[in-house]
Order: structure tokens, then C-alpha cells, then sequence
């Protein structure tokens, strides 16, 4: 059985706290750089919520909610790190059952083959105005033995946090 739980930041999870403008302006000179420029514009791009120490900052939460509810529910747990990540991580980021991989699909099809209880983070947190995502937060936890109650208690903890559920996408099989 795979649960999964799709939900978006949908507010500034630290309103007290002024974002500083860490992100520098890229330098564009030439024709090819123009075009390169316009080739990654969006009609729509999703509003900036956290900094790069605040995204770090609220993943560590998201992490402790998983800690708290879903602890004893997978064996590994996969995600990526999402350049540019010249950041300190969190103390939670260095559990041994927490892995930092290029590729998801690969390494979930892998640990699932095995027998492994995997649960998957996915984050698309938007850092700076040329970042692709959607301020984004998808977790999937495969071969998941009896965890519904505790998977929707790790949704509501996530909603407390700004991560509004898109039911749409917040699906179980």
C-alpha cells in the first residue's frame, strides 16, 4: 500500500521575520545569455515564501512532525537536495535512515523492490525568483503497514505549519 500527501505553503511561515535579499542578480552580457534568461520565463511564477535559511528552518519542522508521527512507520526515509544548498543543515538531515539522492524514482523503485517501508519527500520551496516549484510538499510512504491515522495526524501537523492540502493530489492507494 503507498499513502501520499500533496500540499502547498501557502503562507509565510515566519511573518515576524524580514527576508533578506540573498539572492544576487544574474549577470547578463551577451545575446545567448538574454535568451537563456528568456527561455526560462514562466507566465506565472510561484510568490517567494521563504529565504534560503528559512527553507531550511521549516523543513527541520516538517522533518520533527514526520519524527513524531511516522517514526516507527518506514525504514528509509529519500529526498533531494535542491541546489543552490550551500546551507547548514539541520541536525535532522543527519539521521541515519535519511538519505539525500539525485535520483527519487530510481532509488524508491530500489528500496521498494527490497522490501523497505520508504517514505518520499519531495519539497519545491521557492527561494529566489528564478526557482522552479510551487512552494510544494509531497510525501509518499510505500509498503506503509497500517499507518492512515498516523499519516493523516503528520498531514494535520504539516497544515499547522502553512502546508495547505490539495485534495486532489492527497490520494491513498
Amino acid at each position: 500500500m503507498t499513502l501520499a500527501y500533496h500540499s502547498q505553503l501557502r503562507r509565510r511561515p515566519y511573518p515576524d521575520q524580514v527576508i533578506s535579499g540573498d539572492f544576487n542578480s544574474l549577470q547578463l552580457e551577451t545575446a545567448d545569455d538574454f535568451a537563456a534568461y528568456r527561455a526560462m520565463a514562466q507566465s506565472r511564477w510561484a510568490p517567494i515564501l521563504v529565504s534560503f535559511s528559512q527553507k531550511y528552518q521549516i523543513l527541520d519542522r516538517v522533518l520533527a512532525a514526520i519524527e513524531a508521527q511516522l517514526d516507527d512507520d518506514y525504514d528509509v526515509l529519500l529526498t533531494t537536495l535542491r541546489v543552490p544548498g550551500a546551507m547548514r543543515f539541520p541536525k535532522r538531515y543527519y539521521d541515519d535512515r535519511l538519505f539525500l539522492v539525485a535520483d527519487l524514482a530510481m532509488e524508491t523503485a530500489r528500496q521498494v523492490a527490497r522490501g523497505a517501508r520508504v517514505l518520499v519527500m519531495q519539497e519545491g520551496l521557492v527561494r529566489h525568483p528564478m526557482e522552479t516549484g510551487r512552494n510544494e510538499l509531497v510525501l509518499t510512504l510505500h509498503n506503509a503497514d497500517e499507518a492512515h491515522a498516523r499519516f493523516a495526524a503528520c498531514g494535520q501537523d504539516l497544515a499547522a505549519l502553512g502546508f495547505v492540502p490539495m485534495p486532489d493530489l492527497a490520494l491513498a492507494d
